[in-house]
This record gives structure tokens, C-alpha cells and sequence, in this order.
């Protein structure tokens, strides 16, 4: 190849190299007018505007559980120990409930956004919801006049009006998610039931306990009451199920396996008898109550199911599908472009704190 030649396609090649540049830079300076040109707009989540009223009612809404978790999250017992520990006081408290409430935005973003692209909704924006919520208003107040039933509420605000349409779409949604995405096959929901580590409930299965009925030591002394409790678990713990004699009273194992109506059954005559669902395999109770009777018992696993029930596949298709519908969620999260007017967002944590 010539020298000039050569020359030419090395200035082709930078030429289209600053091309793109220009037209990535132009992309993000159409996207940072388009967000801040217009004062309400706090943030602006894959070219889809936030308004400072929508952050707000958000923030306000789910203002407690956002609390909630970050003194979890920071192991301390209310807000007010949480501001004393941060390093960034209340301005980093802040910071993090405005962090809560953007990931919350743009997860709801997510679901518009997927809901447009396969038909559930033409579009959204904030005016629009108004709209749809003063025409639901309108058309309920009209049924009332005439004497008409409306279920539900009879006129929304606009709190309970967004929580009303976010849930009627997101069923929708999961309805028309199509199968690349969200779909699950009979395999699926084989392997999704091959994984449950304890008992499900599922009408196969069987699940296995030695018990003891200890109710006559009640009336023995308390050093031989204690004795039988002792040797009792001593036994279990030994692997073993012998017969157990104290005062002339014998206590014999009895071998528990249930399927799942017949453990509901047994449970349900006390409901504190319900940790019984949550033994690991092995363990050895304290003395429990259930129908009067006094009990030590011994839990040893439980036998998987060889084959679900309609119902029940049914009921994990459902499970699976919502994991995976979360699962993809998630993952849009993940790649949403999201610019924060962080000066307007601040008027709004302000606003809704000191309110």
C-alpha cells in the first residue's frame, strides 16, 4: 500500500472516530438539557424525567421502610443513632435516603418502560397518571350519582392512585413478558422443587420425628421429673430410642411420619409447637406442649415428593416465573442510565423530612 494511501484511510478511520464522539457527546448533552432544563424534573432515568412531586411521594411513602433498613443495615436501633454515627451526620443521612429513593424510582421506571415496549401502556409521564386518576375519580363519582357499585375506593388520591395502577400493570405485565425472557419449562419447575432444602408441604412428602410423651414425670418429684427429661434427650442424642423407666413409668419412642395435612394437623393443636417446622436434621427439643401433653421430641429429615400435583406445579410455575420476572428487574436496573439533579433532590429529602 502507497504512502499516501495510507495516510488517506488513517484519516478516514479519525475522522469517523470524532464523529461518534461527537454524536456520544451530543446524546449526553441533549439528555443533561432535556432533565435540567425544567426545574421539577430532579431526575432523569433512561431519558424518562422524574418530577420533584413523583420523587417526593415516593420519599414520603416508603419513608419508614427506607429508615428501617439503613439502621439495620448500619446495626443501630433508630434514625436519631444513626445521624449521630455517620461520619457526614444528617447531610449523609440524607444522602442515603435519597439513595434508597432513586434505586426505588428507577426500578418503577424499569417496569413503565417494559410495560411500553409490549403493549401493556401507549406511554407515561407524570401528567399523564394525573389525567388517568382525575377520569377514574370522575367515572366512580358518576356510578355513585347513579346509584351504580364501585368496588374498592370511591374517589383515590394520588398515592393511592399510582399504587393502584403500578400493581394492575406489573400483573399484567408478568402476563405478556414473553417466554425468552421469563418463561419456565416442566424441567424448571422439577429442578425449582429439587432445591427446597426443608419440608414444603407438598402432598408427597413425608417427614419424620421420634417423640416422647413425658406428661405422666409431671406428677413425679422434681429431681426424677428431671431424670426423665435428661435420659430422654440423652437418648435421642445418642442416636438411640430406648425405653425409659423412672419411678415404675415407662416412656416409650414413638415414630412420627407425617405427610403434610397430618403434620398440619398435629402443629395446629398449638400454635407454639410450630419451631417443629424448623428443626434441623438431628436436633433434639426442650420439653414442648401440644394438646395437653408434654413432649421431647427428635427431628431426622423428611422424604422429597415423587410426584407434585397440578396445584402444586402450578403454584411453583407461579413462584418462578415472579423470580425471574424480579431476576430480569434487576438486571434493567443494573444497566439504566441515571442522572440525579442533586441540588433538586436535596430540596426534596429537606422538604419531606421537615414535614
Amino acid at each position: 500500500m502507497r504512502s499516501g494511501e495510507m495516510k488517506r484511510n488513517c484519516c478516514s478511520v479519525i475522522f469517523v472516530s470524532e464523529v461518534l464522539l461527537a454524536v456520544v457527546l451530543a446524546a449526553v448533552v441533549i439528555r443533561l438539557l432535556f432533565a435540567f432544563t425544567q426545574p421539577d424534573f430532579v431526575l432523569c432515568i433512561d431519558d424518562s424525567p422524574v418530577y420533584a412531586e413523583e420523587f417526593s411521594l415516593f420519599l414520603r411513602e416508603n419513608f419508614s421502610q427506607y429508615e428501617e433498613e439503613l439502621c439495620t443495615e448500619h446495626e443501630v436501633d433508630d434514625s436519631k443513632a444513626l445521624v449521630e454515627m455517620l461520619e457526614g451526620g444528617e447531610t449523609e443521612y440524607q444522602h442515603l435516603l435519597t439513595e434508597k429513593n432513586v434505586e426505588h424510582m428507577t426500578e418503577v421506571r424499569v417496569k413503565q418502560r417494559l410495560a411500553i415496549e409490549y403493549g401493556v401502556i401507549e406511554d407515561f409521564s407524570w401528567e399523564w397518571l394525573l389525567q388517568q386518576m382525575e377520569d377514574e375519580n370522575k367515572d366512580r363519582m358518576e356510578k355513585i350519582a347513579a346509584g351504580e357499585p364501585v368496588y374498592g375506593l370511591r374517589e383515590f388520591s394520588v398515592q393511592q392512585y399510582y399504587s393502584y395502577f403500578m400493581s394492575n400493570l406489573e400483573l399484567t405485565l408478568i402476563d405478556v413478558l414473553p417466554e425468552n425472557l421469563i418463561g419456565v419449562a416442566a424441567s424448571d419447575v422439577d429442578a425449582y422443587y429439587a432445591q427446597f432444602p426443608s419440608f414444603s408441604h407438598v402432598e408427597g412428602e413425608r417427614i419424620h420425628y421420634t417423640l416422647y410423651d413425658i406428661t405422666q414425670a409431671t406428677g413425679l418429684p422434681t429431681d426424677e421429673r428431671e431424670r426423665v427429661c435428661n435420659d430422654v434427650r440423652q437418648t435421642l442424642v445418642d442416636g438411640q430410642q430406648a425405653v425409659i423407666e423412672v419411678a415404675g413409668i415407662v416412656f416409650a419412642p414413638q415414630q412420627l411420619n407425617l405427610n403434610s395435612t397430618e403434620l398440619r394437623s398435629f402443629v395446629r393443636q398449638d400454635l407454639e409447637s410450630e419451631f417443629l417446622l424448623s428443626l434441623a436434621p438431628g436436633e433434639v427439643t426442650e420439653v414442648f406442649t401440644i394438646a395437653g401433653h408434654m413432649y421431647i421430641a427428635q427431628y431426622h429429615g423428611f422424604d422429597k415428593a415423587e410426584q407434585l400435583t397440578e396445584n402444586e406445579r402450578e403454584t411453583f410455575h407461579t413462584q418462578l416465573i415472579k423470580q425471574r420476572y424480579e431476576e430480569l428487574l434487576a438486571q434493567l436496573q443494573k444497566q439504566a442510565e441515571v442522572i440525579v439533579n442533586q441540588d433538586a433532590v436535596s430540596v426534596c429529602v429537606e422538604g419531606v423530612i421537615e414535614n
